[in-house]
């Protein structure tokens, strides 16, 4: 027994002193377990039944108190983490959040997340696959490509900026809605940022990103409802002067203005069904109602089917407007005009109370997209389970709705690109005068999740750098 420690903690058994170390070392829960260091330098024989070397499983127990395990064991699996894995993540994380506390490798620049527009193209040819790093989570190496970062930066920018208590200089403009954020939810679940997972480990992953099934970056009706937030825009002529090479003194000077909008969108889902399937209720009718201001359920905008079709024939001129459809297609709808939501020129569509009929160009049969609401009645029908198996057969998502601003009234059409849940609205104002612009952004979160990126002029060709500007968008509690 060593004289310099008391004789009570020495004869203690091996058990009991690993509970002490516990509870000293999460005593505070947030922190490094700093309450281990006078345990540790008590003698060698504590420090050797203490240390990280020789009791990994203590560690791995701190690690759990201090952070959610549950998202590791959900995308890993409870055998592929050991308790040595779980005691070098406490020891990197620490590292990590110190760093972050003392703001290393960081700046802070008060220009607004404007300048990253410059440049930016509604068009790739050819979706380049960058090369994927390899990291080590918990014991697995895995291949990822970081997400870019623009959708959460123009989300932080412009919820930071309403809770500042400054004057700003910059930006003379009314304020804005502020964005509901995930951290002010009253319950929040690991589960929050699955969907950030599956883009971050799926977008290296060729299988996935040429791929035509949904993904879990993207959660099948989490578009569906009622939206609010606001878009931004620049001065026509700073934005122009920026775009010649002007320097970003030029749009720190210039006016910065801000608009809330109102959207309600609706899902509809390519549901790709199984072999020996029951035929739907729907499926046994005519799937298809005319669409005008009397027969269609959404009677409070005009037109419904100009909007949806880019300004194509009239939806009682479709082909197969009164047709009874049998064998719709299956195959999701080709990529098409990204100025117009990834939609193909020329493609007809109609909206109906339980699903839309998508005429492609050149084809004759439609492809019937069904709306959320009534996959997600069938699976809470079909029992437990049933969701989960509905959302892995989705194989492409529609996207309808309208909308308000201060501009005045619009509808939306787009589409949810399967491999990692980019999402890409045509917002067209009813009146014409206000024209048509491109919507593009992620949904940052999931159940408290806020939609968040830029939009584009569609005059500009898709080769050269528009008009830009962000948007966020939150749902309406």
């Amino acid at each position: 027994m060593s004289p310099s420690c008391p004789p009570t903690l020495a004869a203690i058994p091996h058990e009991v002193l690993e509970h002490v170390a516990f509870f000293a070392a999460t005593d505070n829960l947030l922190g490094p377990p700093d309450g281990l260091l006078p345990l540790l330098v008590l003698n060698r024989n504590i420090h050797s039944a203490l240390s990280f070397d020789s009791n990994p499983h203590l560690y791995a127990r701190i690690y759990a108190y201090k952070f959610d395990l549950a998202p590791a064991v959900r995308r890993l699996g409870a055998d592929t983490i050991p308790a040595s894995a779980l005691g070098e993540e406490l020891q990197r994380k620490c590292v990590l959040l110190k760093r972050v506390r003392k703001k290393m490798d960081s700046k802070v620049d008060l220009i607004p997340p404007l300048l990253p527009n410059i440049g930016y193209r509604i068009q790739l040819p050819k979706r380049q696959l960058k090369e994927p790093s390899i990291i080590r989570h918990y014991s697995s190496n895995i291949s990822v490509i970081a997400p870019a970062p623009g959708a959460p930066a123009i989300l932080s920018y412009l919820t930071l900026a309403n809770k500042l208590s400054v004057s700003w200089e910059t930006i003379n403009s009314m304020k804005p809605l502020a964005p509901t954020i995930s951290s002010s939810a009253p319950v929040r679940s690991s589960r929050e940022w699955e969907g950030e997972w599956a883009r971050t480990v799926g977008v290296g992953d060729t299988r996935v990103v040429l791929g035509n099934t949904l993904s879990g970056a993207f959660r099948p009706g989490s578009l569906e409802g009622v939206w609010e937030g606001l878009f931004t825009y620049t001065e026509f002529t700073a934005y122009a002067a920026l775009l010649s090479g002007a320097p970003p003194a030029t749009l720190q000077r210039s006016l910065v203005a801000q608009h809330r909008q109102t959207w309600k969108l609706r899902e509809y889902h390519l549901v790709e069904s199984p072999r020996g399937e029951y035929q739907h209720e729907h499926d046994r009718e005519p799937s298809y109602i005319p669409v005008n201001n009397h027969s269609n359920p959404h009677t409070h905008h005009q037109n419904h089917g100009n909007y949806t079709n880019g300004g194509y024939p009239h939806p009682h001129s479709y082909p197969f407007a009164h047709a009874h459809t049998r064998h719709p297609r299956t195959q999701p709808l080709a990529p098409g005009d990204p100025s117009r939501g990834y939609i193909p020129n020329g493609t007809i569509v109609k909206e109906g109370p339980f699903d839309i009929e998508v005429l492609e160009p050149g084809q004759h049969e439609p492809i019937v997209y069904r709306s959320y609401a009534s996959i997600k009645k069938e699976a809470e029908g079909a029992g437990e389970g049933a969701a989960t198996m509905m959302d892995r057969r989705v194989k492409d998502v529609f996207v309808t709705g309208e909308g308000h601003s201060a501009w005045g009234q619009f509808n939306l059409v787009g589409r949810v690109r399967p491999s990692d849940g980019f999402i890409s609205l045509s917002k067209e104002y009813v009146d014409g005068d206000r024209g048509k612009w491109l919507y593009r952004g992620y949904m940052i979160g999931d159940a408290n999740g806020n939609l968040s990126g830029r939009w584009r002029d569609t005059l500009t060709l898709p080769h050269i750098a528009g008009y830009e500007g962000c948007f966020v968008m939150s749902r309406r509690k």
